[in-house]
């Protein structure tokens, strides 16, 4: 199994406030899964912890039987940006550059520009952005914005794809176009999709669903 969880709890604040609690489960390579449940379940905390955005208050992630606990800080920081690629409900996009130069930002961090180049404007072009790569991304409409931020998670090819909510502030038809390019991520390049989202229609697309209430894994 590729990811594993056991026994994972999560508190924060003083006096503390608990999200999770008891979490274990198995996520194989090239799966495709759905964190699912209502708002304050704690799904999203959940997809922090797993993508080691955030840490658990117990339990322990494992990766390909390596502990996320375990590794030195230099090496969660290479596995994180070589290994995992986050699309999130907003873009994060860096106004200031072309769609081009935001889609090339995680490949900047290893000297891997030229490197990636082509695949970049490959996944621009798949996304239907290939007319678009030199524009800001203030020229871009939203969906377009959200279609050029999955290109940036996946230019360098990650093994684990982080989905939160990535379709929470578009339309229908762009909601649907972003779901269809991380399902086909998760069919054609074999990326483990872990996808946080509140909409039934689109946790369907998913093989699998973990469904969380009062942060408690309640079926899977």
């Amino acid at each position: 199994m590729s990811i594993k969880l056991e026994n994972v709890g999560k508190q924060i604040g003083k006096p503390a406030t608990r999200i999770l609690s008891d979490i274990s489960f198995e996520i194989g390579d090239g799966e495709f899964v759905a964190l699912t449940g209502k708002s304050g379940s704690g799904k999203s905390t959940l997809l922090y912890l797993i993508s080691s955005l955030d840490n658990p208050s117990e339990g322990r992630i494992f990766f390909s039987g390596g502990a996320l606990d375990a590794m030195e800080p230099e090496e969660l920081f290479r596995f994180r940006n070589q290994k995992m690629g986050f699309v999130f409900q907003f873009h994060y996009l860096i106004a200031e550059l072309s769609a081009l130069e935001n889609v090339l930002m995680p490949a900047w961090k290893f000297d891997e520009k030229k490197k990636r180049q082509g695949l970049a404007e490959s996944l621009l072009e798949q996304f239907g952005l290939k007319d678009k790569m030199n524009r800001l991304p203030r020229q871009l409409s939203g969906g377009e914005q959200q279609r050029l931020a999955i290109a940036r998670a996946l230019v360098m090819e990650p093994q684990y794809l982080f989905a939160d909510e990535p379709t929470g502030s578009l339309d229908t038809v762009n909601g649907e176009i972003v779901m269809n390019i991380i399902t086909d991520a998760n069919l054609k390049r074999k990326t483990t999709v872990i996808l946080v989202t509140h909409d039934p229609d689109f946790a369907n697309a998913a093989k699998r669903q973990i469904h969380l209430s009062d942060g408690k894994v309640v079926r899977q």
